[in-house]
């Protein structure tokens, strides 16, 4: 009997015996970099970090509380993250809260 290290390996057409992994490394690197954002949503990221509400934000950018509210819901889909509170812990881990308004 032949040792199992010495055994030819077969190859299987099934789909479920597929090498699925990355045939690329950019595809790879594409998925670890940040989703991007657009000019507003990343005006209303920085004040957000740096502490104002909604009301506040608003008032500054002109615009009303409940597209403020929007702008921070879309920014945490594409951040893949739930809360305002994990919105400001990235924003403070990538130093945006120090960026000038």
């Amino acid at each position: 009997m032949r040792s199992a290290e010495s055994m030819p390996v077969e190859r299987s057409s099934h789909p479920a015996s597929r090498d699925w992994s990355c045939p690329s490394s950019d595809v790879a690197t594409s998925q670890l970099e940040e989703p991007s954002l657009s000019e507003r949503q990343n005006e209303v990221l920085r004040l957000v970090a740096k502490g104002y509400t909604y009301p506040e934000i608003a008032k500054k950018l002109f615009i009303s509380q409940k597209t403020i509210q929007n702008h921070v819901h879309d920014i945490l889909t594409k951040l893949h993250l739930r809360k305002r509170y994990e919105l400001m812990r990235y924003a403070i881990q990538r130093g945006i809260d120090r960026l000038p308004e």
